[in-house]
């Protein structure tokens, strides 16, 4: 019988060494992560009713210093994604519901625990990673669309397709260092076959 764990491992870049924290209340897959400002903030993702997976709208947040998890406001649009930091909010765009990629922009404000909508991306994207830089949110790759980015401008609140020679993959990570997003391994195919590529963009204001 299918089960999923509820760990939360912690690495010390310092040292080396790892720890277990707290258990978070709802053991889950897929979901959306984001740190910020000494608490971790665990969105959405798939876990399992009885002997099916759905995904959720659950947040819960940990809080380093006291090692305890409390629930945050939860996310508007149930679905398995990625986070990324924008300043003091938690945003969320794209991601996969009812094995469908979907379009939905959400932020959380943990400042109030609640979340704003905002205008939902051109294309539904999901199964890819997102980094933002520069004013905005890319997302790479999409189920279906393993070669398709967007560039979803904060500013102006819109998206568009955007073509920086994305070797097509899904289920890659995505990283900012600097002025540049590092998009890591990833996949192509249904079985999974892992890719071993590093891809790097820099990011242009002009472009």
């Amino acid at each position: 019988e299918a089960s999923f764990e509820p760990t939360l491992e912690i690495f010390d870049i310092a040292t080396g060494q790892i720890s277990f924290g707290a258990p978070p209340p709802t053991p889950r897959i897929s979901a959306a992560v984001a740190a910020l400002g000494g608490r971790l903030f665990l969105v959405g993702g798939v876990r399992l009713a009885g002997h099916a997976a759905a995904q959720i709208n659950l947040n819960e947040v940990y809080d380093a210093a006291s090692d305890r998890w409390a629930p945050g406001a939860p996310m508007p649009t149930p679905r398995e994604a990625n986070a990324v930091v924008v300043g003091d909010f938690v945003m969320i765009a794209g991601g996969r519901l009812h094995r469908a990629s979907v379009a939905k922009v959400e932020f959380f404000i943990p400042a109030q625990n609640s979340w704003m909508t905002l205008p939902e991306l051109s294309k539904p994207m999901g199964a890819g990673s997102a980094a933002f830089l520069g004013n905005h949110l890319f997302l790479f790759g999409s189920f279906g669309a393993e070669s398709q980015v967007l560039a979803y401008d904060l500013r102006a609140r819109k998206s568009r397709v955007i073509k920086p020679d994305f070797k097509p993959a899904r289920h890659t990570a995505a990283v900012v260092s600097g002025d540049r997003i590092y998009v890591v391994g990833g996949n192509v195919n249904p079985e999974g076959d892992a890719l071993t590529d590093i891809q790097v963009f820099a990011h242009s204001e002009s472009k």
